[in-house]
């Protein structure tokens, strides 16, 4: 993800810990993204395995707390729980990139560019 991200102009860093704004707590992050050109915040959390309507939930309280301006969920699989696919159709902040198992890097970088 952070070399594709890269590629599209935006500055990468993986796996690392960014400060709440608002709570002070640490967070664990596995890509932090800054478009270059707008100083724009992505963080970016990386799933392999199911995804909960709880760990929707807690990616988003991080996104808000950070006070990044996007939160892209990137999975392999799919993600199957209605009601966590809707929080995140409904919520502005956030954007699913999923099946991402079955593409290749140029499919991949096509979506991307929507976000």
């Amino acid at each position: 993800m952070a070399k594709m991200l890269d590629r599209l102009g935006w500055r990468t860093w993986v796996h690392v810990k960014v400060m709440g704004a608002n709570s002070g707590v640490s967070h664990d992050v596995d890509v932090l993204s800054v478009r270059r050109k707008e100083g724009r915040i992505c963080l970016i959390e990386c799933k392999t395995g199911d995804v909960t309507q709880k760990d929707v939930y807690n990616f988003w309280t991080k996104v808000y707390d950070t006070g990044a301006h996007l939160g892209l969920l990137a999975m392999i699989q799919g993600l199957s729980d209605p009601e966590a696919l809707l929080f995140i159709e409904k919520n502005p902040y956030l954007r699913l990139l999923e099946n991402i198992g079955e593409c290749v890097d140029e499919q991949i970088m096509s979506r991307l560019k929507e976000i």
